[in-house]
């Protein structure tokens, strides 16, 4: 077995997850199963598994890059389309060891879901198209937000590393970009 474009997800991981048996026949590999085993893990977006004769199955996988991370209950993984897919451990012995270099996203508390369910999902969006604006731009770069925080009274505000904050009414953004 062969795994092309897993960076984060562990092979020994993945291989277990797989779970094809040794032994196991070239036409015996159920690919869909393999393909949806490995996509359990939760760094993998999805996995397609094809056959290469005469003996390898090879498994593409497809990962989640992170492009800020979330803070509600913790701090979850949001990549760049606004999907929340992992939450980072708790306990500081853990986190360590995890990329925690991105811009966090706050603001979002559980009165925001009762107002509308889609309001969380759509300020993460609209955060995170803020990010990639000022970064193509060139006003501000993705690596020197440390936050955005999300008000529904004054906007956004983006914190910079350093202390600096530039601040985004909720209407006016294309105007205060422009």
């Amino acid at each position: 077995v062969v795994f092309v474009g897993s960076d984060r997800a562990a092979e020994g991981e993945l291989r277990h997850l797989a779970d094809l048996r040794n032994g196991t026949t070239m036409w015996g590999v159920d690919l869909a199963r393999a393909g949806g085993g490995v996509a359990r893990h939760p760094w993998v977006r999805g996995a397609t598994a094809v056959r290469r004769w005469p003996d390898t199955i090879v498994i593409e996988v497809d990962e989640y890059r992170p492009a800020a991370l979330l803070q509600g209950e913790g701090l979850s993984y949001v990549d760049a389309e606004g999907a929340v897919f992992l939450q980072v451990p708790t306990d500081s012995a853990r986190a360590a060891s995890w990329d925690l270099d991105l811009p966090v996203i706050t603001g979002l508390d559980p009165s925001l879901r009762r107002l509308h369910p889609d309001l969380p999902g759509l300020v993460v969006g609209d955060a995170l198209s803020l990010l990639a604006e000022l970064d193509e731009r060139g006003f501000v770069s993705r690596d020197r937000v440390s936050e955005v925080n999300f008000s529904t009274s004054r906007g956004f505000t983006v914190h910079l590393v350093g202390g600096a904050r530039v601040i985004f009414d909720l209407e006016g953004r294309e105007r205060q970009l422009g």
